[in-house]
């Protein structure tokens, strides 16, 4: 019974299939919320009054805190973070430029 057998390759090739799909699970997992936290908590450049309009707004419309339907899927967990330039964008400015509207009467 060596590497030839059949049984052997066969458990070896699953194992490596089983690695490559936890390696997978792995890569797709969201960030830390520590470091995600961390991101967000620099200041706004949004003033205040703006910023207590649009989190009423959010809670009125039952959005989730990036102001899409709740249960809106992020890849990297969360829209703010720009994997490819590797820069976050504040939370407030996403939804500005999503919503412009939330500008008018501030």
């Amino acid at each position: 019974m060596g590497f030839n057998d059949v049984r052997v390759r066969w458990a070896v090739s699953a194992v490596a299939v089983l690695v490559l799909a936890a390696y997978a699970v792995w890569m797709m997992r969201t960030p830390e919320p520590s470091s995600q936290e961390a991101r967000e908590e620099r200041p706004s450049p949004v003033p205040a009054a703006l910023r207590e309009k649009i989190d009423r707004w959010i809670v009125e419309r039952k959005l989730n805190r990036y102001g899409d339907p709740p249960g809106t899927a992020y890849a990297g967990g969360t829209p703010l973070f720009d994997p490819k330039s590797g820069t976050s964008k504040d939370r407030y400015v996403y939804i500005l430029d999503k919503h412009p509207e939330l500008r008018k009467g501030d």
